[in-house]
């Protein structure tokens, strides 16, 4: 039994997940739209196989999800760099279903050394990269406040 391979093309958003499926050697494109909650997490990973690629572009949210796909099903994912990846910036109809199908086949149709690939941070470094993001937030605020308070004093 020969088993052809597939791509998944995910393109998330903060509600939902939009995903294509492109299978070798088929004309046939498969198109999902999950939930970006845990219940959708779950359906995605029932539908995933461990000889499936994954394509999802850079996002906190991309971290997350490939780590949780690699952990549970272990298959093969990719986090590319939205900022080379072209083929979507170009595309003149920009939707989540265009980027998805788009993330699809170019897994399909690039050797995955040429991929434009970022590495997975871990739990450790996502934790500390929201410590970074959150004390810039308290700084920014206190900046705001100072200034705020000076412009009360002088008028």
């Amino acid at each position: 039994m020969s088993t052809k391979k597939r791509y998944f093309g995910i393109d998330l958003s903060k509600r939902s997940m939009e995903v294509a499926i492109v299978t070798d050697g088929s004309e046939k494109i498969l198109r999902k739209t999950y939930s970006n909650t845990v219940e959708g997490k779950k359906a995605l990973l029932k539908t995933l196989k461990p000889l499936d690629t994954v394509a999802l572009e850079t996002g906190n949210g991309s971290f997350l999800l490939a780590r949780l796909i690699e952990s549970r099903v272990s298959c093969k994912v990719h986090v590319l760099n939205a900022g080379k990846l072209h083929i979507i910036f170009e595309s003149l109809k920009k939707t989540d279903k265009s980027d998805a199908l788009n993330l699809a086949r170019f897994i399909q149709r690039h050797p995955e050394d040429e991929l434009p690939t970022v590495t997975i941070p871990s739990e450790e470094e996502m934790a500390m990269r929201s410590s970074v993001v959150e004390q810039e937030r308290i700084s920014k605020s206190r900046t705001a406040s100072i200034n705020a308070l000076k412009n009360l004093y002088w008028n």
